[in-house]
């Protein structure tokens, strides 16, 4: 790895972290982290730096899907030594960074996926904060992207834009100043990811919202499918609580064949489940969990009738009613 941004100072500072959190030879891995965090890259209060907590193992997604993820780890574990090491740098010499578009509805695991391929390298990952960056000063919004980019440019760092439609989106016909504005942010983004040499996501709930013309610079474009029953009972036990803080008669496999929602939404009813059963004193029950889906329903604007619950309806009857 290139840490570039690191002086002698810096690296001082780096063999003296190590020197005081170990014993006898230094471990790589703290090595790495103390460089890492040496050359993290300064970007004026514009991004919120995440540090990862999931792993491969706490997904669950289609084997489809997870191939084309892991494709993406892959060239950015080797980048360095494919581009560098080998010379292949003389086949694309600006702009061979990693950009990726995964697209799918919400609650699916995008955001989450962007988490765990940082996390398994040791990279950094940056959400950038939207409402910092964009402006309604002329100018303003590409010199606030100019930071962000120059600063993670070549660096151990993932670019998160999380429902980066938001300045990604279509351009328009310049009808107005405003258009004509909005269009130039659009054209400035382009020429920058062209030449970009770091790793960008981003993530959209609806592609169509995407302009044309950034899908031939991603590197990936990777649809994140809604769950099937099986995957939905899968997220279900993944999100309660142990058996011991559980009775028997919650069944997954019903949950899961029997509600239509995204990994999210599951995240959440079983969440709201758990509180539910606790301000009452009593163990986790089915009887919480199918109050928690209901609400979950509710909030997403959909109906919560005998049709979605059929047998189980009497238990959140009194609710909407």
């Amino acid at each position: 790895m290139r840490f570039s941004a690191i002086g002698g100072t810096t690296v001082d500072r780096v063999l003296d972290r190590v020197a005081a959190e170990t014993v006898g030879p230094p471990d790589d891995r703290l090595l790495q982290a103390a460089c890492r965090e040496a050359a993290r890259p300064e970007m004026s209060g514009h991004v919120q730096h995440i540090i990862p907590r999931y792993a491969w193992e706490d997904l669950v997604l289609t084997p489809k899907v997870l191939s084309q993820l892991r494709q993406l780890e892959d060239v950015l574990a080797q980048q360095e030594t494919v581009m560098h090491t080998w010379g292949q740098q003389r086949l694309r010499p600006r702009g061979y960074g990693l950009k990726a578009l995964f697209t799918g509805s919400p609650g699916t695991g995008k955001t989450m996926c962007a988490e765990v391929i940082a996390g398994s390298l040791g990279y950094d990952l940056f959400k950038v904060d939207l409402s910092s960056v964009v402006s309604k000063w002329v100018g303003e919004t590409e010199k606030n992207l100019r930071q962000i980019f120059d600063a993670a440019e070549g660096g151990t760092s993932v670019l998160l834009f999380d429902e980066g439609d938001a300045i990604f989106g279509t351009r328009g016909e310049s009808k107005s100043a405003q258009d004509k504005y909005a269009n130039q942010e659009v054209a400035y983004l382009l020429q920058r990811l062209e030449v970009f040499e770091g790793c960008v996501i981003i993530t959209t709930n609806l592609q169509e919202n995407i302009d044309e013309a950034f899908l031939r610079r991603f590197s990936a474009v990777i649809e994140f499918p809604f769950p099937s029953p099986a995957e939905r009972q899968r997220l279900w036990d993944r999100a309660l609580p142990p058996e011991d803080f559980r009775d028997g008669d919650i069944d997954t496999a019903l949950l899961g064949r029997q509600f239509h929602l995204a990994g999210g939404s599951i995240v959440n009813a079983s969440l709201n489940a758990c509180i539910d059963a606790a301000t009452h004193g009593e163990r986790l029950q089915m009887k919480h969990c199918i109050v928690a889906v209901a609400r979950e329903l509710y909030k997403m604007g959909k109906q919560v009738n005998r049709v979605h619950f059929g047998d189980l309806f009497p238990v959140v009857e009194k609710l909407f009613t």
